[in-house]
């Protein structure tokens, strides 16, 4: 089984640069390349030294000549010490960090799919990073945070895609292991470096890794590697028997049973009498009258006044513009009265002028008005009040006494109540 999992990312440059080293001797080992689509890692050339006391000796190299999917170089390697990855650019330095990874291996496996994904994790959903393709008898999961401490507690999970034996049906279900911390998810607690966190799993379905974060969502992207792989059959004398292993779990309920043949039909019983009347019962109490409806409100509004002296309309609802010089009407569904006028500047005027504003019906003017400095804030009318039927029409206008110095006001709502 997988034994280490090491792993770099760093800009590409045409001076070799070291990726990562094993920290343990292994009886094979892997390398696999994500370029990240980066142009200038096109043809890089990929070497594997040994280090013995300190010196790099090399064993073999490849060149990457895939740019639009992670790399499997397949390198396979034997080696009798501690063994690290370079890299070497043939010309310009890669624009993005380029990610190296290292697997070392001590049992007869061979690598079936090695599957990545880098994106930002998000709380409360489970994001897909990434599926393999086949299914593998074994899987590891290594996922760097890096660096970025909202990837820190990160929540993950395995699921497998299986055919339930009974039902035949295609399902996906949580991969659930006793050893695990929870049984089914564990958490990311390094942001600094990779971390594996799942090791060696053992699967009958293909496999798909999920995550999300324990709170924020991340910033910088969280890289996830899937590897999927199958132990090679070794020519050697069986050993020990291990110990029992852990009660699975439980299987999946039965399809039901056919339904059993109809009984036979039972005799008919007797019919019995019919029960005398009952008197009839006293009559309800009768309930509260409900409250009555509450009142409408219609609004009006405009972003300022021009400079002129006939009247201007405001607009129903609210418009970011001056107020038009044609009427803004709109008709009344109902029958009701227009009462309680108020008027309001959110930036009052500088000048000298007085304002009337006026609710009109069916285009003429009624005696529903505000008369106003354009210096005041708010004004208001609860006096007066008009009475309008269905389908007669309704809209305001100001007019102003003058063109005097200053400026006017900006950012006018106006009010009625509708009853």
């Amino acid at each position: 089984m997988t034994e280490e999992i090491v792993s770099g990312n760093v800009v590409l440059t045409s001076t070799e640069t070291v990726y990562c080293t094993t920290t343990a001797v292994h009886t094979f080992v892997d390398v696999y390349i994500d370029a990240k689509g980066d142009k200038n890692a096109l043809g890089s050339t990929w070497r594997l030294y040994e280090i013995v006391a300190g010196v790099a000796a090399p064993i073999t190299d490849a060149v990457l000549v895939v740019l639009d999917k992670p790399h499997h170089m397949e390198f396979r390697v034997r080696s009798g010490a501690v063994v690290q990855l370079r890299g070497t650019s043939t010309g310009q330095p890669t624009a993005v960090p380029i990610f190296g990874m290292i697997v070392g291996y001590d049992d007869p496996v061979s690598v079936s799919e090695v599957v990545t994904s880098t994106q930002n994790l998000v709380p409360t959903t489970d994001l897909l990073f990434c599926s393999l393709t086949a299914v593998a008898q074994f899987a590891d999961v290594l996922v760097n945070g890096n660096g970025d401490k909202r990837a820190l507690n990160s929540v993950w999970s395995l699921y497998e895609t299986i055919t339930d034996p009974i039902s035949l049906d295609v399902v996906t279900v949580l991969v659930v292991r006793p050893e695990w911390p929870g049984g089914a998810r564990t958490t990311l607690r390094f942001i600094d470096q990779p971390m594996r966190l799942f090791s060696s799993v053992q699967s009958l379905g293909i496999l798909t890794l999920r995550g999300r974060t324990a709170g924020q969502a991340t910033i910088v992207p969280t890289q996830a590697v899937l590897i999927g792989f199958n132990q090679l059959e070794c020519d050697c004398p069986p050993g020990p028997e291990g110990p029992e292993g852990p009660q699975g779990i439980q299987g999946i309920q039965g399809i039901q049973g056919d339904k059993g043949d109809k009984g036979d039909k039972g005799d008919q019983g007797i019919q019995g009498i019919q029960g005398i009347q009952g008197i009839q019962g006293i009559q309800g109490v009768p309930g509260t009258a409900g409250l009555n409806g509450s009142s409408a409100v219609l609004v009006w509004g405009t972003s300022g006044l021009t400079a002129v002296l006939t009247a201007r309309w405001l607009y129903p609802g609210y418009e970011a513009t001056a107020a038009s010089s044609l009427p803004k009407e709109f008709i009344v569904p109902r029958p009701g009265t227009a009462s309680a006028l108020y008027i309001y500047a959110n930036s009052p005027g500088t000048g000298v002028q007085i304002l009337t504003y006026s609710i009109l019906k069916n285009g003429v003017l009624t005696a529903l008005q505000v008369i106003t400095p354009e210096t005041v804030q708010s004004a208001s009318n609860l006096i007066d009040s008009v009475v309008f039927a269905q389908g007669d029409r309704i809209g305001i206008n100001v007019t102003k006494t003058g063109m005097g110095s200053g400026s006017g006001p900006l950012d006018i709502q106006a009010a009625i109540a509708f009853t």
